[in-house]
Formats: C-alpha cells, structure tokens, sequence
C-alpha cells in the first residue's frame, strides 16, 4: 500500500499526541514528558502514542473519557493494535 498521505496529515498527527501529552503531562514527571517530546519530534507519533498510553497505564493514571476517546482515535487513525487502547479505556473513572 502506498502512503498518500501528506506532510500535513503528519504534522497533524504530531500536533494531535503532543496535545494528549500536554493533557496527561501531570501524571509524570518532566523529564519523561521531554522523552516523549523528543520521539514526537523525530516524527514518531505513533511509538509516542504507544509510549504515553503505556506510562499512563503504568502510573494507574485516572483519566477522563474525553482524552480516552482522543487517545483511541489516534491509535484507529495510525492503525495500531486496539489492546493499548483497551488498556487506556480501563482508566477512565467508574
């Protein structure tokens, strides 16, 4: 399959994990949002979704359904495996 996707649907993507980044920063603490930052950069949106939807995981972060649904869209739009996904949407408050 070839990517007919633009530099602008990229930097979009870039720009839509840097904003849950931004949104759940507070779980963790500065350097590992910097990490995260710096995989964003180099144009890996989709190792630093996976990234952040593990650190959340990790630190049992309590998170509210709107990032949860951000976070499972970028994940359906990057076409990566739902079980991430599952796992973020167990964050949510019951």
């Amino acid at each position: 399959m070839s990517s007919h996707f633009d530099a602008a649907y990229y930097e979009d993507l870039r720009g839509r994990v840097r904003g849950l980044l931004i949104a759940t920063s507070e779980f963790f603490p500065p350097d590992q949002v910097g990490r995260v930052d710096v995989i964003i950069d180099a144009n890996e949106s989709g190792v630093a979704l996976e990234m952040l939807g593990e650190m959340l995981v990790e630190v049992r972060a309590v998170v509210d359904s709107d990032i949860v649904e951000q976070f499972e869209r970028l994940a359906q739009d990057m076409g990566l495996a739902p079980d991430l996904s599952e796992r973020v949407k167990g964050l949510k408050p019951t």
